[in-house]
């Protein structure tokens, strides 16, 4: 460098910023959070239609511009559904601790939380919703605009139209427990109803009447009503039931059937009421006495136009005063589990003579009647074909114990977890179960002998059936259905047990007497007796226990 571009750099150095298109900046580094932030968001680990994302974005958003603060109902009901209220509970509160309400929003001294919408803006977001039983109205008119297709039309005139529909009837358990819902100040958890301030305060003393009508009546089990219309296009729930655990009698049930179907049978013009749940029963206001008398339609209806004696296929009077055309539903079928009431139901409707029940017929569901034939499939020995007898230990056998073709053969088809001896009510080992694959593969292979231990149980063991129990049996013969018997020998004492073995899975054994002198192997069944050769004669033993010489 000259000494002349020395000197000019010495002394006072003048900037333009007119002569420059640019100014210095000066770039800090960002934090670490912020950076794996920005990184997992442009990647798309973090997306933005994501709970996190949302909930984050809006959090941040309090610093910048709190009064501007809004919650994200999709986020509050998401947390709502998966963690449930105690997670809701966890994260909602007042931003700034120490701030609740009525409390006053300092910046300078803010101490953020997660800042959990409270109940009062939870209750703003959320959709309407009952806690009484039965079928709810909005419901069942959403329901007629889905399902009104002329595949489901069976009777179309000029005063009235029916929709054929099937129904099914499922539940499932409940925690039992009293709430006091915020809404509509009432508590909620019984089955017969819930409870406002009034019975409260006509109950303030607690009395054991009362401690017993509350146990009684709380409900252990919510039932879901879902209709299907014929071609099976629209399927919508629309009612709800609560029942107690003393309530699931077949009486019982079969009230709230009859219920629930006229209900169901309503027009739409019966409907158009603000109430959440039916109430009104739209047959009661089709009902002619003169055509109930007749069993046909009189002279003045058939004038009217009506096709039908029976209630649930007339235009209500409500319709006709109208002038305007009746639709209304006609349940076909109603499709319940194989509990013992329901199965009671179904016997008293199959005899009830009821017109609004006449084309109704109650049948098992048919995925609760496979699991129910599963389950007795794998703790019985099921008679099949000409007194042959199989258990689902058999078929698992085949898969860990039959020759190698057979077995590689069965490990594809089925999963360890569809052949064990588990009493569960799940859908896949049922599916795996009746794959038409793995029948064809069984009949193409005939006749497979199998030697399989029924005491001791190899798969499963009880108190009555493990090893070392009956180490010396012998004697061995049928007694009636289910059961065998046989004699088990102590070689030290030279008696042996009589014991009977119920053929269950695993097979239950009881020892009917004890210390029995016998000589030879010898015994026989017959009639409930068993007959033992013995040493002083031939003794007699009875199911009862009763033992004569």
């Amino acid at each position: 460098m000259h000494d002349e571009d020395t000197e000019a750099l010495s002394g006072p150095f003048e900037v333009n910023c007119k002569d420059y298109n640019m100014l210095p900046i000066c770039v800090e580094q960002a934090d670490e959070v912020a950076l794996t932030l920005d990184k997992l968001i442009k990647r798309g680990k973090i997306p933005k239609n994501g709970i996190f994302y949302k909930y984050l974005k809006r959090v941040l958003q309090v610093y910048i511009t709190p009064s501007e603060y809004s919650c994200d109902p999709e986020v509050n009901e998401t947390l709502n559904w998966l963690g449930g209220q105690s997670t809701v509970n966890m994260i909602r509160g007042p931003m700034w601790h120490g701030m609740g309400r009525g409390g006053v929003f300092t910046p300078e001294t803010m101490r953020p939380n997660l800042r959990g919408p409270s109940d009062r803006t939870l209750k703003k977001h959320r959709s309407g919703y009952t806690t009484e039983s039965g079928i709810i109205n909005p419901l069942l008119r959403t329901f007629h605009d889905l399902a009104s297709k002329p595949d489901s039309v069976i009777i179309d005139s000029q005063i009235v139209k029916v929709l054929s529909v099937h129904a099914e009837n499922d539940g499932t358990t409940l925690k039992p427990s009293l709430q006091f819902d915020t809404t509509p100040k009432k508590v909620v958890g019984l089955a017969s109803g819930n409870l406002d301030i009034n019975y409260v305060k006509a109950h303030k003393d607690p009395s054991p009447e009362l401690t017993s009508h509350l146990k009684d009546n709380i409900a252990t089990e919510a039932t879901v009503t879902v209709l299907t219309n014929s071609p099976k296009t629209s399927t919508l729930a629309v009612g709800v039931g609560y029942h107690s655990r003393t309530g699931k009698t077949g009486e019982n049930l079969t009230k709230k059937l009859i219920q629930e179907v006229t209900r169901l049978q309503s027009c739409m013009a019966c409907l158009e009421t603000n109430a959440a749940i039916v109430e009104t029963e739209c047959c009661e206001f089709s009902v002619c006495n003169a055509c109930k008398e007749l069993q046909s339609v009189c002279r003045e209806c058939e004038v009217v136009g009506q096709v039908s004696h029976l209630p649930c296929l007339r235009a209500c009077s409500k319709c006709l005063e109208r002038n305007i055309k009746c639709t209304r539903c006609l349940v076909l079928t109603w499709s319940v589990d194989c509990e013992s009431g329901n199965r009671k139901m179904a016997d008293i409707c199959g005899s009830e003579e009821n017109p609004n029940l006449t084309y109704l017929v109650v049948v098992p569901d048919a995925v609760h009647l496979g699991k129910t034939y599963k389950c007795s499939w794998g703790n019985w020995f099921l008679i099949l074909g000409e007194g042959d007898r199989s258990t689902l230990a058999t078929l698992r056998m085949l898969r860990n114990d039959s020759d190698h073709v057979v077995s590689e053969k069965l490990h594809k088809l089925l999963t360890a977890e569809s052949v064990r001896n588990k009493d569960r009510m799940a859908v896949e080992p049922l599916l795996e179960l009746t794959n038409q694959e793995l029948l064809d593969f069984l009949k193409s292979k005939g006749t497979i002998f199998l030697t399989m231990n029924i005491l001791p149980d190899r798969y499963r063991i009880n108190d009555s059936n493990k090893r070392g129990l009956y180490n010396h049996p012998f004697a061995i013969c049928t007694a009636g259905t289910g059961n065998l018997v046989f004699l088990n020998s102590d070689a030290k004492n030279s008696r042996s047990d009589l014991v009977r073995l119920r053929l269950h899975s695993p097979a239950e054994t009881l020892v009917l007497e004890r210390g029995i002198q016998t000589s030879g192997i010898s015994l026989c069944y017959i009639n409930g007796v068993t007959l033992i050769c013995g040493q002083k004669g031939i003794l007699f033993h009875d199911i009862d226990g009763k033992l004569y010489f």
